[in-house]
């Protein structure tokens, strides 16, 4: 799993996570310093560079798991088979 963040403004961020296999499922937290504002995600796609782009997965689950935190799962229908997923959190500061 992947994790890299992007700063909004001095108090929030995004954080995001990417999940390959064998374990598909994604999941980011916010520091404990701050909360989750909201959260989401986003499925492999054919040509996207997420997980080389290899499957076409859609969204079976993304949800908060937890107070400071989101977690995602994706699955490919036409192969019977998870695909790459990338959770997100907004996180602000308390």
């Amino acid at each position: 799993t992947a994790v890299c963040d992007r700063v909004i403004d001095e108090n929030c961020r995004t954080v995001t996570a990417q999940a390959g296999g064998p374990i598909y499922r994604s999941t980011v937290s916010c520091n404990s310093d701050e909360y989750m504002l909201s959260g989401g995600g986003r499925c492999e796609v054919r040509g996207s560079d997420l997980c080389l782009g290899e499957r076409s997965g859609a969204l079976h689950y993304s949800a908060p798991s937890g107070i400071r935190s989101w977690t995602v799962d994706c699955y490919d229908e036409s192969a019977n088979a998870e695909a790459c997923s990338e959770a997100i959190a907004v996180c602000c500061k308390l």
